[in-house]
């Protein structure tokens, strides 16, 4: 499994023409595993392209590869890109705004309900595969 973390640093932003006290900026640097690992869901979802996942079924089946922090920014990279597309679908029975699944599909899917429907109404909340 790869390590890696995301660190912050404090930079001072100093305009030598300027009387003004220098500004602060917290720079938050971008683990590049992050990469890789959307291009191995971007590969995931190209071979399962009429299909619906949920983020920790997602998490799992990608934990021997990457920590689950680096699944789950990948997976909000890649649908803040468009090529996948999140739904927040409640949890029947739970009763509380924290009761939610996301689900994940290829952006192309059109006919994706029925199957995030049964997942949540089954509670069919397993990995189906792990690599």
């Amino acid at each position: 499994m790869m390590t890696r973390t995301t660190t912050h640093h404090l930079v001072l932003i100093f305009d030598p023409d300027s009387y003004a006290e220098p500004e602060e900026a917290v720079v938050e640097r971008r683990d590049p595993v992050v990469d890789l690992a959307k291009e191995d869901l971007r590969d995931f979802f190209a071979e399962e392209p009429e299909s619906v996942f949920y983020q920790r079924q997602l998490q799992v089946i990608f934990e021997k590869k990457y920590f689950h922090w680096i699944t789950s920014h990948s997976l909000s990279e890649l649908t803040q890109e468009g090529s996948l597309t999140a739904e927040v679908l409640p949890l029947p029975g739970t009763g509380t705004a924290t009761g939610t699944i996301t689900i994940y599909r290829a952006s192309a899917y059109r006919y994706w309900k029925r199957q995030a429907e049964e997942i949540v109404k089954n509670g069919d909340i397993l990995p189906v595969r792990i690599d």
